[in-house]
């Protein structure tokens, strides 16, 4: 099957460099996201961050993709993934359909690694 085109989108941005207190948040955030910490409140992120795109997705640009028939696919890390290590985006998209933003489905995996793209000159 060949796909041409695929819609995306991002709910949050971090930017990698910058002094402002709000460069510093973003990437506290990203942090905390990327280890799945648990918060003050007691949640994981992931569950947070699921829980938030429930509660207000009529907001959001994309709230077209969130239905009955929505896949959600974890994407594999750029390195082959080990042993009961942690996968954020596993996490994160089944705390997506623990909400109903659609069924998750782990089809995608890692056979050869890649350079971070977090070090990329890109």
């Amino acid at each position: 099957m060949k796909v041409s085109k695929v819609d995306f989108s991002s709910l949050l941005t971090y930017t990698p460099r910058g002094k402002d207190k709000e460069h510093f948040r973003s990437r506290s955030v990203m942090r905390d996201l990327k280890n799945d910490v648990v918060l003050p409140s007691g949640n994981l992120m992931s569950t947070s961050i699921a829980n938030m795109i429930k509660r207000q997705l009529d907001r959001y640009p994309f709230s077209d993709y969130f239905n009955e028939n929505t896949l959600l696919v974890p994407t594999p890390k750029s390195t082959k993934q080990q042993k009961d290590e942690l996968w954020v985006p596993q996490r994160i998209v089944l705390a997506m359909a623990n909400n109903g933003l659609g069924k998750m489905r782990e089809c995608l995996s890692r056979e050869i690694a890649l350079p971070r793209s977090s070090t990329s000159l890109a």
